[in-house]
């Protein structure tokens, strides 16, 4: 009984050992949306939270030049945003914490191969982000 038992996990061990090396579904090839992109941002609404104030609101942050890798992911340095692009043009970004403010995220889409846009919020405030193929 002992011998068939152990028999049994090695099988499962190989088993197991032999499962999906891509769990994300994605084919491991280059992301359409590879290439030098052009983030921007513009405040839409304030929660002062952040420390930004009304005059703020429609000033645009940017355009700051960006990578997307083979895999759609992107970062931006100033401000500190990561992002990716899935293969349908869906785009999920992330804010960093900063000082005071809280982290924040936000999501949006691919019109095109070389434009998208969406919506953050971060502390209360919402902000329009558009990414533009260089």
């Amino acid at each position: 009984m002992l011998k068939r038992i152990s028999s049994c996990v090695i099988v499962l061990l190989i088993l197991s050992a032999c499962g999906d090396s891509n769990p994300s579904g994605s084919s491991g090839g280059s992301s359409a949306y590879v290439g030098m992109w052009s983030f921007t941002t513009r405040l839409t609404a304030v929660g002062n939270v952040c420390g930004n104030s009304s005059s703020d609101i429609g000033v645009p942050i940017g355009p700051v030049s960006v990578e997307v890798n083979s895999s759609g992911q992107f970062h931006v340095s100033d401000p500190d945003v990561t992002g990716q692009i899935n293969s349908s043009g869906d785009v999920v970004v992330n804010l960093a914490a900063t000082g005071s403010c809280p982290a924040g995220s936000g999501a949006g889409g691919c019109r095109n191969t070389s434009h998208c846009n969406g919506t953050a919020v971060q502390g209360g405030d919402v902000t329009l982000w558009t990414l533009a193929r260089q």
